[in-house]
């Protein structure tokens, strides 16, 4: 039989006489003699206060209220024989932190572990090259230390990424591929993933999708322009006939952002407009109007307006007062005066909105001189037609065309350039090959003679860009440095002289070139850092440093 502390045992006999255990009675004594009242019972009513507490609170009608445990030595610790006692999670590795999932419920008391960054335990991506609208579904598997609910953000430097789908511990996204890709041919997507202590761990994946064939800088005869790696559009130089698409005629020193113009994947500059295709295949131009913008009207334009009945354009060119745009289905177009046949559409007709080019197919690239324009053949040969005045389409005449006409014994190119009144070719042997007006040397050939057939240009091998401006050319080498000959009045060959070049030279001060353009008396080159530095003519400011002295050496254009 189990006994109670403080039990009566029964006995045999008479019964015995009650008596009460001594430590009852001793504390019935001493709870009558401290509560000043004359309650004997105090715990049997309310109408004493409770002698524990004093006779400013009343008796919550518990025995010994205040006193749990008055006969136990750690009286006033609750529990104090369990380990911990008043620490509510004592056995938790998160004692003290009454949620660990919640970075503010509390801070540890140093009882547990410190929270650390997600892990990410899996990942995966159904694609790595893809084409333009191609998707790509993305997953991945995180991790937490305290089981806590994870965040996940993504982010894609091009393209367009869908809603994901996420739970506690992983998140799928879909992609979608854009046309092209500006800049390089490689797309970052990022992921970052997040816990409650707001801690993160982040995983780049990346993706090669179709760059964008047309140029992302551009320099008119005295101005200038870049699409950045956002998708907008930046001008600079003169501004007299709104080409710079601000709104305004007002000369700039350094770029300002054409309003309006998004998504932009290639631009270029003609004598006194400007042109640009968007991601969605549209064409926009803004400045002088010869009928170069495309408008269906001969109306100056100081701000984008779109080219008429246009879809599915990748790349523009832009002559002296005409325009070409490419097609994604290799197709050319062009628009604007076509006295010397510079439309190629057959006729010498002026045309305010945009015709087909006759005879071309499977083109890839485009340029544009003063009255001429050239377009390179997926198959790697070179088709030009309009002004041939000074040999400029490399046919071995100087008759103009006023339809394409293939130029004789180029094989394996793979850029084109055009100048004023000369043209440009490099090969996928590295090599560079020149035909037309040679007044400044701008052929390298090492003479000022004019050549009606394509010859190539000395000492240069290992080329993998060209550019033509004006009278001077420019050739970007594999190493990413650079050589200039022909005018050099302005620097603009950016060898720290003003000494015209028959032949190649070496632009001093200029390293990790990886792309290279040219104006009418000026040079543009985009660096590994996306950084633009020109050099030579800074009339009007073309050179976009905020400075408007002549002749300067290379300068980076204050780009944003």
């Amino acid at each position: 039989m189990h006994r109670s502390p403080g039990s009566i045992l029964p006995t045999r006999g008479p019964s015995p006489r009650p008596f009460l255990p001594v430590n009852a009675l001793l504390v019935s004594v001493l709870l009558t003699l401290g509560s000043g009242c004359g309650d004997s019972e105090p715990d049997k009513t309310n109408n004493c206060p409770n002698p524990s507490v004093g006779c400013g609170q009343q008796d919550s009608g518990t025995p010994d209220a205040g006193a749990p445990d008055a006969g136990n030595p750690d009286a006033g610790i609750p529990d104090a024989g369990i380990p911990d006692a008043g620490d509510p999670d004592a056995g938790s590795p998160d004692a003290g932190h009454p949620d660990a999932c919640n970075p503010d419920a509390g801070s540890p008391d140093g009882g547990g572990p410190l929270p650390t960054a997600p892990t990410l335990i899996e990942s995966s991506q159904s694609a790595h090259q893809v084409s333009a609208g191609q998707t790509v579904t993305f997953h991945v598997t995180g991790r937490d230390d305290l089981a806590c609910p994870l965040q996940f953000t993504w982010d894609a430097s091009s393209g367009t990424l869908g809603s994901p789908v996420t739970s506690a511990a992983t998140s799928d996204v879909t992609w979608t591929a854009p046309p092209c890709v500006l800049w390089s041919s490689e797309v970052t997507i990022t992921l970052t993933v997040t816990n409650n202590a707001r801690l993160s761990t982040s995983k780049s994946f990346t993706v090669s999708a179709p760059r964008c064939p047309g140029p992302v800088v551009s320099g008119g005869v005295s101005h200038s322009l870049a699409i950045r790696g956002n998708g907008t559009l930046w001008s600079w130089g003169d501004n007299s006939f709104g080409q710079l698409g601000d709104g305004t005629n007002a000369t700039r020193h350094a770029p300002v952002q054409v309003p309006g113009l998004t998504d932009a994947t290639a631009v270029a500059g003609g004598h006194a407009h400007s042109l640009a295709s968007r991601a969605d295949g549209t064409v926009w131009a803004w400045g002088l109007n010869g009928g170069a913008l495309g408008d269906g009207t001969t109306s100056i334009q100081y701000a984008p307006v779109q080219v008429s009945g246009l879809t599915g354009a990748i790349s523009v060119a832009a002559g002296s007062s005409f325009s070409l745009a490419l097609g994604a289905d290799g197709t050319v177009w062009a628009w604007g005066l076509n006295g010397n046949g510079e439309l190629g559409d057959g006729t010498t007709t002026d045309r305010l909105t945009p015709v087909r080019v006759s005879g071309l197919s499977n083109i890839t690239a485009l340029a544009a001189g003063t009255g001429h324009s050239l377009a390179l053949g997926a198959d790697g040969t070179v088709w030009a037609w309009g002004l041939n005045f000074h040999g400029e389409l490399g046919d071995g005449t100087t008759v103009g065309r006023p339809l394409p006409v293939q130029v004789p014994g180029l094989t394996g190119v793979i850029a084109v350039a055009a100048g004023m009144y000369h043209s440009m070719a490099l090969r996928n042997d590295g090599t560079v090959w020149a035909w037309g007006w040679n007044l400044k040397g701008e052929l390298g050939d090492g003479t000022t003679t004019q050549r009606e057939s394509p010859a190539q240009v000395p000492g240069v091998t290992g080329a993998i860009a060209v550019a033509a401006g004006g009278y001077h050319s420019l050739a970007l080498l594999r190493d990413n440095t650079l050589r200039a000959w022909g005018s050099n009045d302005d620097r603009q060959l950016g060898d720290g002289t003003n000494t015209d070049r028959h032949t190649a030279v070496q632009v001093s001060g200029l390293t990790g070139v990886t792309s290279v353009f040219a104006g009418g008396g000026h040079s543009l080159v985009l660096r590994n850092d996306q950084a633009v530095w020109a050099f030579g003519s800074n009339i009007f400011g073309q050179l976009g440093d905020g400075s408007t002295p002549s002749g300067h050496g290379p300068v980076q254009v204050s780009l944003p």
